[in-house]
């Protein structure tokens, strides 16, 4: 998912990992569990990213050039890979996008 494709977003998540070492068991050996829990989580989406953003992540992972970011991003807009809101050509705001939906 989007863990995969934003990996500069990971570690903000707060995903709660646990900090232990699994022992020396091998195949047969016999465990006790002592107690165990049940935690349900859920990941979050990252933020949106304003057009500037876009293009200084693009630069910073060597995704096109100077001259070939703005075909890039006109590409993921008309592929309809992201949502664009905010004032668009007539000056007008963009059509509110609600996160979660």
């Amino acid at each position: 998912g989007f863990c995969f494709a934003t990996p500069w977003k990971f570690r903000s998540l707060n995903l709660n990992e646990l900090e232990w070492r699994m022992p020396n068991v091998r195949p047969g050996d016999g465990v006790r569990v002592h107690d165990f829990e049940v935690q349900k989580e859920f990941t979050k989406p990252p933020d949106f990213l304003q057009e500037s953003e876009l293009i200084e992540l693009m630069d910073k992972h060597g995704i096109g050039t100077d001259a070939s970011i703005p075909t890039h991003i006109q590409n993921i807009c008309d592929r309809h890979y992201v949502m664009v809101c905010g004032p668009g050509e007539d000056g007008q705001r963009g059509e509110a996008i609600i996160k979660g939906k």
